[in-house]
């Protein structure tokens, strides 16, 4: 659990990454990589306006993760895991489920380690999918 909590967003990325090289997808591709490249921006930006505490250092535990010095919201690793599932569930619905499953491991995963609260992990999977959903679109109507 602890490998797919910390390193969880690159591994469904390199999975999908490689499902849609193997498949010659290549406006999977760059949906995926600016969906990606979008989400973590805005992420980014997101973490700068609040600056919220992780839970752990509010209750003085210790975390089971890694990546725990940024702020807490949103979650970054719920965003990104999302915002590739979602990608890979809009271009092949059967394999993005599995996707989606691990995505939703990552994200459970984020409040299991103590380093995010249910509501950073919703917003991040908020994010990611809003985002996903635009970048397809916006790359479909091209």
């Amino acid at each position: 659990m602890t490998f797919l909590n910390t390193y969880g967003p690159l591994f469904i990325l390199f999975g999908a990454l490689g499902y849609f090289i193997y498949h010659r997808n290549y406006r999977a591709i760059f949906s995926l990589l600016f969906t990606v490249l979008a989400t973590f921006v805005i992420v980014l930006f997101i973490k700068e306006l609040y600056l919220v505490p992780r839970p752990f250092r509010l209750t003085s535990g210790m975390p089971k993760a890694g990546l725990y010095n940024f702020s807490s919201f949103p979650s970054s690793h719920a965003a990104l895991s999302f915002c590739v599932a979602i990608i890979i569930y809009l271009y092949k619905k059967s394999i993005g489920l599995f996707f989606i499953f691990l995505a939703i491991l990552v994200s459970w995963g984020r409040v299991w380690a103590q380093v995010h609260t249910p509501l950073d992990v919703f917003m991040g999977v908020i994010v990611g999918l809003i985002v996903g959903i635009l970048v397809k679109g916006l790359t479909d109507s091209t």
